[in-house]
């Protein structure tokens, strides 16, 4: 795999959870390396250079909440990426996001159970300071003062101005969207990367709206506190909407998010790309598919008359996979199913004449069942049916 990586920094309570998603049916779940900084402890900068040195050729993207510092020496081997937000939302968001935390977590950074505004938004927890207050532009200077607790310039409130210069320059230099508008930002991110399609998009770990609405107190606070995020995101909008009217540069990432089958090998779940409608893999190696989309997978056959085989894990032991259909670009297609052992199904099909150019191939399940029918208890608000483990096509 040759030419530039995709590098997603992902800002805090930006939609990056959604994103990952795409990105990881897009590309592969193991193609998506998200660098685990939290656990970096004062290694960021060395994690980060090896990452580059020994990690990018079985990459197609990396990811993390990542600040500029440490990235600023590698960004010739990146195509980088971020998202945007509202500086007052995104606050709120990690308000409301907090909140819903267990005791453990809010204990680790220094809140407890039931805290309130004044004592978020006033919290010198590091973790919780840098975030309400300009981590959009603590994420995007290359200035590491900003990442640092152990400097005076990470506790200011009122912090220069020329760091709001320095954020903004540096993302003229990045791709980047906006959440408030994530149907252009996809297109215009597809475009850029020169994609078969615009990007699918999701919502996941979205924060419900269940606290009270702010006070005009409380969103002076806010604005005191995030005024170059304020002032970074007013430029950022018009720089977007500019982008948003013409043409991207297409790279050839596009190639990336197209499957290519070994003829007659299987391909676990977590190494194909081109897949819309998945869940992330799971670590037992499979992925559900989605209740709200149908799932499909883009390829190129490596033949052109071929069978292809599904490997399936079923939510139930009598799950009706004789009622799963199959449908290969546009057209339904009759297959086999059968059990392999519980809960495991197989699902063959063809031999079919394959198209020279991109294939299409969906799965739809007859029925998906709540978690929580097997689950009560589960918080998991999912409707699952079937997972997907592995791909083969064969001769």
């Amino acid at each position: 795999m040759t030419g530039r990586r995709l590098l997603f920094l992902h800002i805090p309570k930006t939609a990056g959870t959604s994103l990952l998603l795409t990105l990881r049916n897009l590309f592969g779940d193991n193609r998506v390396l998200r660098a685990d900084v939290e656990g970096a402890s004062g290694r960021l900068e060395e994690m980060i250079a090896d990452i580059v040195a020994t990690r990018l050729p079985t990459i197609s993207c990396l990811a993390g909440h990542i600040p500029m510092y440490a990235m600023a020496p590698h960004l010739e081997q990146f195509r980088p990426f971020t998202v945007l937000r509202d500086p007052v939302d995104r606050v709120l968001s990690l308000y409301r996001f907090l909140r819903r935390m267990p005791e453990q977590t809010l204990s680790a950074i220094g809140l407890r159970p039931e805290f309130d505004f004044d004592e978020f938004i006033s919290s010198r927890h590091h973790g919780v300071f840098e975030q309400v207050t300009n981590g959009m532009c603590r994420m995007l200077t290359d200035d590491i003062r900003l990442s640092d607790p152990n400097s005076d310039v990470f506790w200011k409130i009122d912090p220069e101005a020329g760091h709001g210069e320095r954020a903004l320059a540096m993302l003229e230099r990045l791709d980047f969207g906006l959440v408030e508008e994530m149907g252009r930002t996809n297109r215009l991110l597809a475009d850029c990367w020169g994609l078969p399609d615009t990007l699918e998009e999701y919502s996941e770990n979205a924060t419900a709206r269940e606290e009270p609405e702010p006070s005009p107190a409380q969103l002076q606070l806010i604005l005191h506190r995030n005024m170059l995020d304020c002032a970074l995101y007013q430029r950022a909008a018009a720089l977007f909407r500019t982008r948003a009217a013409t043409e991207g540069g297409a790279t050839a990432i596009g190639k990336w998010a197209t499957f290519h089958p070994v003829l007659d090998v299987p391909a676990p779940v977590g190494d194909i790309p081109g897949r819309r409608g998945f869940h992330e893999t799971e670590g037992n190696g499979f992925a559900w598919l989605r209740a709200d989309r149908a799932a499909q997978i883009r390829f190129v056959a490596p033949a052109r008359v071929a069978q292809i085989r599904l490997q399936l894990y079923c939510i139930t032991d009598d799950y009706p996979i004789d009622r799963i259909e199959l449908w290969l670009n546009g057209s339904r297609v009759s297959r086999r199913a059968r059990w392999l052992s519980p809960r495991w199904c197989g699902l063959e099909l063809g031999p079919l004449e394959l198209r020279p150019e991109v294939n299409e191939l969906a799965i739809l399940p007859p029925i998906f069942f709540s978690v929580r029918k097997f689950q009560p208890d589960s918080r998991d608000p999912r409707h699952l049916s079937v997972a997907l483990s592995s791909v083969t096509v064969g001769e």
